[in-house]
């Protein structure tokens, strides 16, 4: 999906695939979801113009909300960030294979409380209902 500043002067309520070519984008270039992005907007052969990259999430609204740049993101990602910050989310035009997310622990760990309490933490977080597995 993809954020925007609410008060974006070019983007209204969806975003085509020629608005997305012709804006500038901020670049999350870390993780599974970029490696997917570049594949899939290199097979539609559309070239973005990335002005700022950034190699996480953090401060992605922050600057979205002061900017007229956008971001594609996860989907989760994207709807947890715009609920917190009033972010215009919208459909990415280029269709994005999802992927899945998997949490890892060592044996010693499985009974460890803590580490219940955060395993749980992340997957209420994080876990898609089933059937909206879309990116």
């Amino acid at each position: 999906m993809c954020l925007a500043n609410p008060e974006h002067p070019r983007i209204r309520e969806t975003l085509s695939l020629s608005d997305y070519a012709n804006e500038a984008h901020i670049g999350i270039v870390s993780g599974t979801g970029h490696r997917l992005l570049e594949h899939a907007v290199d097979q539609a052969r559309i070239e973005r113009r990335i002005v700022l990259e950034l190699p996480r999430f953090l401060g992605l609204a922050a600057i979205l909300l002061t900017t007229d740049l956008i971001a594609t993101l996860p989907r989760q990602t994207g709807e947890t960030l715009a609920a917190a910050s009033g972010l215009k989310t919208l459909s990415c035009p280029v269709p994005v294979p999802s992927f899945t997310v998997k949490q890892h622990w060592h044996t010693r760990f499985h009974n460890d409380g803590g580490n219940i309490w955060l395993r749980g933490l992340y997957a209420r977080l994080f876990q898609q209902p089933e059937g909206n597995e879309s990116a």
